[in-house]
């Protein structure tokens, strides 16, 4: 439930105590997923930039929590993040981008154009990396 975030922080502060540093990515993950439902997402953003254990999936929960939210750019910063840490972005990822941008450009009063033509790229760059299959493997409808 969402309303239980302090929970999940209060298990990942006493996960961080018994490691002696950082918790593992599983565990990142759901703290991280915990606090983002919760619209604890600066707690959130804090723990995975702390921590050298975050994965790609660590860092799909907190771009979802940005999504959730709107906050492409939050969103765009948490990329070019992984992108120092070496980590690779999977479709997850594109997706939960295009979804923080779209969000943007869908709530807004006077959208941007900005998020949108980010979206656009985004969506090209996951297309280049992972191609359709040939229309000759989908099954017949």
């Amino acid at each position: 439930k969402t309303h239980h975030w302090h929970m999940a922080l209060e298990t990942y502060e006493a996960l961080r105590r018994v490691s002696k540093g950082s918790p593992d990515a599983q565990s990142l993950c759901t703290v991280t997923t915990a606090l983002s439902r919760a619209k604890k997402i600066g707690i959130a953003e804090k723990i995975v930039r702390d921590n050298e254990k975050c994965n790609t999936v660590v860092y799909n929960s907190l771009l979802d929590g940005y999504a959730s939210q709107g906050a492409w750019e939050k969103a765009l910063e948490a990329l070019w993040d992984m992108h120092r840490r070496s980590l690779t972005p999977d479709i997850t990822t594109y997706t939960n981008m295009i979804n923080a941008c779209s969000a943007r450009f869908d709530n807004s009063r006077h959208p941007t154009p900005r998020p949108w033509r980010l979206a656009a790229a985004i969506y090209n760059r996951l297309s280049d990396r992972f191609p359709s299959p040939p229309p000759s493997t989908f099954p017949p409808l």
